[in-house]
């Protein structure tokens, strides 16, 4: 195999037992384990339906390299940056940097939706 599958450490991190993790993507205790232990192959529809679970990429559970979106335009440096940063981090982490940022749309969308305090003036004239 030219790959180091990072499965149990992701399903460890994410505090699931083989048999919880199984029950996720249906299949078996027997046949996770199997892919953990390296001695079964894992087909590229299980490892897609595991990362889901896992909340990973296939990348990350393969332990292929990070490296840039190759043909990926970024609008801006903040857009890449944010980008690295989220793939240096743990699966723990991902999670609080999703939904940090998830908030923060959501506020400055309802920030920039609001009239100004201007508009306001003017519409009670």
């Amino acid at each position: 195999m030219s790959y180091s599958l990072k499965m149990k450490e992701l399903r460890k991190i994410k505090k699931l037992t083989q048999g919880q993790l199984a029950a996720m993507i249906g299949e078996t205790e027997r046949v996770v384990g199997a892919w953990e232990r390296g001695e079964t192959a894992l087909p590229l529809d299980s490892a897609y339906q595991i990362a889901l679970a896992l909340g990973c990429s296939v990348n990350d559970l393969c332990g292929w390299p990070k490296g840039k979106n190759e043909g990926r335009v970024f609008s801006d440096g903040y857009e890449e940056e944010l980008l690295d940063t989220y793939r240096a981090s743990t699966p723990e982490w991902r999670d609080h940097i999703l939904k940090t940022a998830r908030s923060s749309a959501v506020m400055s969308k309802d920030m920039a939706e609001r009239p100004s305090d201007e508009a306001e003036r003017r519409e009670a004239i």
